[in-house]
């Protein structure tokens, strides 16, 4: 499946989640947003909108924030179409974003097309166009830490140190939630439903981090990434030991997800 297909169905799934609230329209399009998915790169963007502008925040993989002024005339809000009209000052670059979408009150998805052009000075070329949806708020943002993490979503060995200074990093996020088991420690975030699983010390695998998250691919719905410091052919065996039942059909693995979610929410201490 491509990334259209895949962000498509994501689109359709968001779509009748909010079927049954209402459509976004005048007022309700200030505010903040965050990106649910994005084909423009990077995958991270922000909107910050106001009736007297704004900002258009993108973040990369490295956490560096690159920041475009939103002036008042850069947004139009036209009953349900919210269109953000951004010209850069430094290069012919211009990107022209329509959005429409539905919700509630305390939650709201709105989704649409953002077009690259270039601006010749006598008019506009088109250069390409791309979809993107956002969700009211920040809270579906991942932390740098969890992004860069789950980044690269292959099993890999790294650097000496790299899973303790990635336990402190968890440790200090707001609102993480930690379940402690006998051969690992899981740290996870209730609105992502990201979790990172990191085995405790004198377990053969030790150091190492296991991470899970849902996915955008309906063929695949959980995605999974190993990390590990020592010994590949323990990581292996204890990597394996986490996948088993993955690969059974969309229905069973969301339930499994699921159920590992409400496990970890019931059972977990809050710092």
């Amino acid at each position: 499946m491509n990334k259209i297909s895949a962000l498509l169905l994501l689109l359709c799934f968001l779509c009748s989640e909010v079927s049954a609230g209402r459509t976004v329209t005048g007022q309700d399009f200030y505010g903040t947003w965050s990106t649910v998915s994005s084909i423009l790169s990077p995958k991270r963007q922000m909107l910050e909108l106001s009736q007297s502008g704004g900002r258009w925040v993108s973040i990369t993989d490295q956490g560096e924030e690159s920041i475009r002024k939103l002036n008042e005339s850069d947004i139009m809000v036209k009953e349900d179409l919210l269109i953000v009209d951004y010209k850069s000052k430094k290069e012919d670059l211009r990107l022209k974003l329509v959005l429409a979408g539905w919700g509630s009150k305390e939650n709201k998805n709105i989704f649409g097309t953002v077009y690259l052009y270039r601006d010749h000075g006598d008019g506009l070329s088109l250069i390409n166009g791309m979809p993107m949806s956002f969700e009211s708020g920040e809270k579906q943002m991942p932390p740098q830490i969890y992004w860069s993490f789950f980044s690269n979503q292959e099993v890999e060995k790294v650097k000496p140190g790299y899973i303790n200074k990635l336990e402190q990093g968890l440790n200090k996020i707001e609102d993480i939630s930690i379940l402690e088991s006998e051969k690992s420690i899981d740290y996870s975030l209730k609105e992502l439903k990201y979790i990172i699983s990191i085995t405790k010390q004198g377990q053969p695998s030790y150091p190492s981090a296991i991470g899970f998250r849902p996915s955008s691919d309906y063929s695949k719905p959980m995605s999974t990434v190993g990390k590990f410091e020592g010994d590949s052919d323990e990581f292996k065996e204890y990597y394996e030991s986490h996948l088993v039942g993955l690969e059974k059909t969309h229905k069973e693995t969301k339930e499994k997800l699921q159920r590992l979610f409400k496990k970890i929410e019931a059972n977990s201490t809050k710092k």
